[in-house]
């Protein structure tokens, strides 16, 4: 199954940073790829160039919009993913370790197909 994180980010580079990190550290189950899509909506900080840099790392994409908000970054996003199941991550949430893995486990119990919201603690 290929998973889709996707971050929505509005000048926020030095949080986008540790929430990209934190990703990259999660430890996937062995039928599990992930990919993760940020979507840069307008940013002045050094973001765009940031997130320009990080395109060699494989399953990483970078889309740029003209500042929308946060909802049209989601929906963006979501156009853009490849994933069978989509996970919404904000650009100041850095995810513990085992983040990945609680969340997919939520999906797994539940038989039927279809829309499903996990919510952790914000």
């Amino acid at each position: 199954m290929l998973a889709s994180v996707v971050i929505p980010t509005f000048n926020r580079l030095d949080q986008l940073q540790a929430v990209i990190a934190a990703v990259r550290r999660q430890v996937l189950p062995p039928d599990i790829d992930l990919e993760v899509v940020v979507v840069d909506d307008g940013s002045s900080d050094g973001t765009t160039e940031w997130l320009e840099s990080q395109i060699e790392y494989s399953g990483f994409r970078a889309l740029h919009q003209s500042n929308s908000g946060p909802a049209r970054a989601r929906n963006r996003g979501v156009e853009a993913a490849s994933g069978d199941l989509i996970i919404f991550l904000g650009d100041d949430t850095v995810p513990q370790p085992g983040w990945l893995t609680a969340h997919l486990e939520e999906h797994r119990l539940f038989a039927n197909p279809g829309p499903l919201a996990v919510l952790g603690y914000t």
